[in-house]
This record gives structure tokens, sequence and C-alpha cells, in this order.
């Protein structure tokens, strides 16, 4: 093979491009938009013969990891909730810390949109959804003893003296 022809799985020649996406910009979006123009310039401004084929297509890992952080949300709020269920055996606080997970979540992400913070930060802010949850753990936790407590006052019967 000549030096400076580029192939694909050594087959016909090539030209490589690339495609920068700019920062800030929604990477679904511009994948769907990047498609779009190639499907135009196949069928409309190019040679026969020659056409534009992507050769490595980000689309499916967006997907992927789209469909791995909801698949770890509702995972990390089923085993939130069956752990204090267990525990606790209270249903209404169990339900109530594992509410806070998605919240804390969709609240993060309108606080990053409006303040113009990339997504890719969210991953360090994973720490502080831990750092919420356990909150919320700790203070079902302290709910049930009291409450615990307050119907075990209840409970107690007070026998009068005698003289």
């Amino acid at each position: 093979m000549p030096a400076g022809i580029l192939s694909k799985d050594r087959k016909n020649e090539s030209v490589e491009g690339i495609v920068l996406m700019r920062r800030g910009e929604n990477t679904s979006d511009v994948l769907s938009h990047v498609k779009a123009v190639i499907t135009e310039l196949n069928q409309v401004d190019l040679p026969e013969g020659v056409s534009v084929q992507p050769f490595y297509d980000r689309s499916q890992l967006v997907e992927n990891t789209l469909h791995t952080v909801g698949h770890s949300v509702l995972l990390g709020i089923s085993l939130v909730t069956l752990v204090l269920l267990i525990f606790l055996g209270r249903p209404k606080l169990a339900l109530l810390v594992a509410l806070t997970i998605p919240f804390s979540l969709l609240f993060a992400l309108v606080l990053m949109k409006a303040f113009g913070i990339p997504i890719g930060l969210l991953s360090i802010g994973a720490i502080d959804f831990g750092i919420i949850v356990d909150g919320s753990v700790i203070m079902a936790e302290n709910i049930a003893h009291r409450l615990h407590d307050a119907t075990k006052k209840h409970d107690t019967t007070v026998l009068p003296r005698r003289c």
C-alpha cells in the first residue's frame, strides 16, 4: 500500500475527515445532524462511486451510557428501599429516602444547566449524591428511632398508687 493512502480494512482507498463537536453542544443533536448531512451529501453532492461513510459513530456509546446511568439509578433506588425496609421496617421512610435520589439528581441537572456547567462534571458530583443519600438514610433512621420511642411511651400503662 502506498504511503499516505488511507483505507478501512485494507479495502478501497479512502479520505479521512473528522467532525469536531463544539464545546457545550448536545452530543445527540450533533450526531443526528451529522448523519443528516452525510445522507444529503451521499444523495446529491458527490460524484458517482464516491460516498461518505462513518468510521467511528459515537451515537451507540451515548445510548449505552444513558442506559447504564438509568439502570444504575433504578438499581440504587431499589437497593436503598430494600435495605431500609429490611432494617427499619417502615415503608414510608424507605420511600422518602428512595425519592431523594432522583430528586437530587434532577435538582443538580437543572442547576448545572442554569449555570452552564458541563454535564461531564456530573461524575465528580456522584460523591455528593452518595453523601445526600447517606444523610437521608441517617435522618430516616433517626425518625424511625424517635417514632419507636414515642409509641413505646404510649404503650406503657400507669397504675395508680395505693395509699
